[in-house]
């Protein structure tokens, strides 16, 4: 007698003879009633046993089961599959991926790559440089560590405590003067006073100083200058008038006018400009005139000599126009005599002037 017809083959009748349906571990004329281990479920209505894609069995149905359903690695749903970024594939085997990728053969994937210049699927920067930046690691976009709100790289708030946030650029940097060292600070001493080693949080030695360490002077080699417990002072009694010295007479005598390089008049002056004494009140002394004349006569002799050298200058030029325009005049010129007699003339005023007060 001839089974019951089931349909193709492997169904539980094969050409008239009871047969198990395939992936049946065990049967009775031709009904399955234990699926093998390939297949875990037994369709009552089919004689079937069902396999599943992703249980590690490969099947006629299938082409390649590698036990998961993931996207893009080779296989999905039990086909063969083109690996995301891949751009040469056969078989769900990648062998060459698209431009900014590497292939990694043990996976099957294409990885993206840091640092080569090319920003990828889950890459946020890449500048082509693998030094480890502030705003960027490992092509990620990021803030410093002080910073506490970070949007997109840039930073919106930093810590309290010795930082700020720079509106320019948008990153935290250290407060200056706040007496903590911080970040690429070199020093803060807390203060604005200059030449005392640190400026702007920064080591600096006076201008005069010619060997800075650390902010401590070492060696003022400039002439004029001597060293002071690591800062330099100007030389007072070497005639020359530096730093915050008023005067160097090169000597310390009190009453001439300079004293310990200061502008110094005598205690009984009440008005002294410039080492200079124009009055005196006090009880018992009276201001000496002739010296302040003889100051205002050597003043004088100055503009006479001043004014005798532009009257010998415009007289020059006027010779030299006058000598262009008429050529056939006879050339005047200033000779030596002259000269000589202008100098008698002027030495003659200033003894005439000084007469007067002697």
């Amino acid at each position: 007698m001839m089974g019951k017809q089931w349909g193709p083959n492997n169904d539980g009748c094969f050409y008239g003879q009871y047969d198990c349906p395939e992936y049946c571990e065990h049967c009775h004329q031709g009904l399955c009633l234990k699926c093998s281990k390939i297949s875990s479920q037994l369709d009552n209505l089919t004689n079937q046993c069902l396999t599943f894609c992703g249980d590690g069995y490969l099947t006629n149905q299938e082409y390649f089961d590698d036990e998961n359903n993931i996207l893009y690695e080779g296989c999905y749903e039990c086909k063969f599959q083109r690996n995301q970024f891949c751009q040469i594939c056969e078989n769900g085997i990648c062998f060459e991926c698209q431009l900014g990728y590497s292939l990694n053969k043990l996976q099957n994937i294409c990885d993206s790559v840091c640092g080569n210049g090319i920003i990828t699927h889950n890459e946020e920067f890449d500048n082509g440089n693998l030094q480890l930046l502030n705003e960027c690691s490992n092509c990620k976009l990021q803030c410093q560590e002080q910073c506490i709100i970070c949007v997109n790289g840039q930073c919106l708030e930093c810590i309290q405590d010795g930082w700020q946030l720079n509106l320019i650029d948008m990153n935290c940097q250290p407060i200056c003067g706040h007496q903590l060292v911080l970040s690429n600070e070199q020093c803060d001493d807390g203060n604005d006073k200059e030449n005392d080693g640190c400026a702007n949080c920064f080591f600096k030695c006076q201008d005069e100083c010619t060997l800075c360490e650390f902010g401590k002077c070492r060696e003022c080699g400039y002439e004029g200058w001597e060293l002071i417990v690591n800062e330099c002072f100007p030389i007072c009694g070497d005639y020359l008038v530096l730093g915050n010295e008023e005067g160097d007479d090169g000597n310390r005598i009190r009453s001439d006018g300079c004293f310990e390089c200061k502008y110094l008049c005598q205690d009984q002056c009440n008005d002294c400009v410039g080492g200079y004494c124009k009055a005196c009140n006090t009880r018992g002394w009276e201001f000496n005139k002739i010296i302040f004349v003889l100051l205002y006569v050597e003043m004088v002799s100055l503009l006479i000599q001043m004014n005798n050298v532009m009257m010998v200058m415009i007289y020059h030029m006027m010779v030299v126009i006058y000598v262009n325009f008429n050529m056939n005049n006879y050339v005047h010129y200033v000779n030596k005599e002259y000269v000589l007699n202008v100098i008698n003339q002027d030495i003659y005023q200033r003894q005439q002037l000084y007469s007067l007060f002697w």
